[in-house]
């Protein structure tokens, strides 16, 4: 398994598409987001990280209006939740408030995940929704009678479908080429690393048998 980065100037849609390396089945994803709630190690508050806290210290142990670090609550007192009082840290997933913060971020991802689930709300809409999906044929039956120009047209038409292609085959190979560099400077910076660990290895052997035969 790799990890790979990318400046921001570098495209990275393209290299999805790409499932065989050197005639390996390969599977390229995005690095996996974390879905929990943040917290902040400041304030134990919810919803946002110290990074962006203007709130106060509280501790994470007894609930005081101070650092965690500058705690002196002792070790045989069981800690306290700032946020329901419990006998626990207030960083503990299994907080009540915490998992029903959980709980309501997930309905949310979830609602915003199921776009098919949209209901009409009034008849307005749907008569707009009806027009819409109409035929829009005025007049005359259209013919559907094929003439030289659409034949030169679909024509043309094929052979932009084939450059688009063709350039999509180029980005990836482009693609592809970028990924196998950046693994084999990965892989020559691990075979540098090896040799100065062997090397290390190696000296310390020689001074343990100097220290011995002294």
């Amino acid at each position: 398994m790799f990890i790979l980065s990318f400046s921001a100037e570098e495209s990275t849609q393209k290299i999805y598409k790409i499932n065989n390396i050197m005639k390996c089945r390969v599977k390229i994803e995005p690095i996996k987001k974390n879905n929990l709630v943040p917290q902040c190690k400041i304030c134990q508050a919810y919803g946002h990280t110290q990074k962006y806290c203007g709130k106060a210290p509280r501790c994470v142990k007894c609930a005081g209006k101070h650092h965690t670090s500058e705690c002196e609550r002792p070790k045989n007192l069981p800690p306290k939740c700032i946020h329901c009082g419990g006998l626990h840290p207030a960083n503990y997933r299994g907080c009540i408030i915490a998992k029903e913060l959980q709980k309501t971020k997930s309905k949310g991802t979830s609602k915003l995940n199921m776009p098919h689930q949209r209901t009409i709300s009034n008849d307005n809409e749907r008569k707009q929704m009806n027009k819409q999906s109409e035929p829009n044929i005025s007049g005359r039956q259209k013919s559907y009678k094929r003439t030289y120009a659409g034949v030169a047209q679909s024509a043309v038409d094929g052979s932009s479908s084939y450059n688009h292609k063709k350039e999509q085959r180029d980005e990836i190979k482009e693609t592809l080429m970028l990924i196998l560099n950046k693994i084999n400077k990965i892989e020559n910076s691990i075979t540098v690393m090896d040799d100065r660990v062997m090397k290390l290895e190696s000296n310390s052997k020689k001074v343990a048998l100097k220290l011995n035969k002294k």
